[in-house]
């Protein structure tokens, strides 16, 4: 058994079916199975780091507070170490999630 992290950040999709593709995408989130990673179908896990659910807490806030909404049901709900996939939409380059890495290091700007 193994793991292992994958994110989408930026999806470019055409106006015309923007908000189609948005609702299939939330219904597409909301089916995915959360819970320990050595249960069957389980794909989404809580986080290794500790530090990490409140990082991206505070992605969401910053793209809700510059125009940003949560799309899916429960998106951006953390609990302890695990934290619910969020569907943001409008995303600009205004805001940080758009720039910084959500995964990886947890910041901007080259290696720890």
């Amino acid at each position: 058994m193994g793991s292992v992290a994958t994110a989408l950040k930026i999806l470019f999709v055409h106006r015309k079916i923007a908000a189609s593709f948005l609702d299939k995408m939330g219904e597409g989130i909301g089916a995915l199975k959360c819970g320990m990673p050595w249960e069957n179908d389980v794909t989404v896990t809580p986080l290794p780091e500790p530090e990490k659910p409140e990082y991206l807490s505070g992605l969401v806030h910053d793209a809700q507070k510059l125009g940003a909404g949560v799309i899916n049901a429960g998106g951006g709900t953390s609990v302890r170490s695990f934290f619910y996939p969020a569907l943001l939409y409008p995303v600009t380059p205004e805001m940080r999630l758009y720039h910084e890495e959500q995964f990886g290091s947890g910041h901007s700007g080259g290696p720890l």
